[in-house]
């Protein structure tokens, strides 16, 4: 059993051409916090799967729609598999998926279904570097009552817009991580949306680095 808090921290809006004055500001983000479970991890096979739930507290700043509505909870399945491994040593696949829906307590927030795919190649089975590519898919079930703006936030905002019920959004992924460790790894990756949904996004760049003890 696992808490997990996957969202707490700082955000700022700062978009070239804002759709109205709301859409520009900084402050604290969304609390995203729950349990999850690990029902099942076979070794032997390279088999793992997990329940979870998280709670999404919108008890951020309103200065950049993080107050929206009352909360949202987010149940959730993830799996993950190793497979592939390739002939002479050159290596291995690791696939992982996770899939859940976010649904609001109230109409304001926007509801979504979501499901991430990751594969990733593990160097020559070296466990130290693992290029990967993925991709990720959100549809919203649901539309919000707080606003009309004609877009919405994905994964890191929830305008509660009323637009957006029936919209698909897709992006693809791409990057590299390195196990520097058994206790320190690191990971870098490029996120282009692929969908006429685009929500905020452009593209993304994220970058990470985890201490495990």
């Amino acid at each position: 059993f696992s808490v997990v808090m996957s969202e707490l921290g700082y955000l700022s809006l700062d978009p070239s051409n804002p759709i109205a004055p709301a859409t520009k500001g900084s402050g604290f983000s969304e609390i995203k916090l729950g349990g999850k479970y690990t029902f099942y991890r076979d070794v032997n096979t390279g088999t793992v799967a997990a329940g979870g739930v998280n709670f999404e507290l919108p008890v951020g700043s309103a200065n950049n729609f993080q107050n929206t509505g009352t909360m949202s909870i987010d149940p959730y399945l993830s799996f993950g598999q190793t497979f592939g491994r390739l002939p002479g040593g050159f290596g291995s696949l690791n696939f992982l998926s996770t899939t859940g829906f976010s649904l609001s307590v109230d109409n304001t927030r926007s509801d979504f279904f979501y499901s991430n795919w990751h594969l990733d190649y593990n160097v020559a089975n070296a466990n130290k570097f693992f290029p990967f590519i993925e991709l990720n898919w959100l549809r919203y079930t649901s539309s919000g009552t707080n606003t009309s703006v004609g877009t919405e936030g994905a994964d890191l905002i929830n305008f509660g817009s009323a637009t957006r019920k029936g919209k698909n959004y897709v992006s693809t992924a791409t990057g590299l991580r390195y196990r520097f460790t058994e206790h320190i790894q690191a990971g870098a990756g490029i996120e282009v949306p692929v969908s006429s949904e685009r929500g905020l996004n452009e593209y993304r760049l994220t970058f990470d680095m985890i201490f495990r003890y």
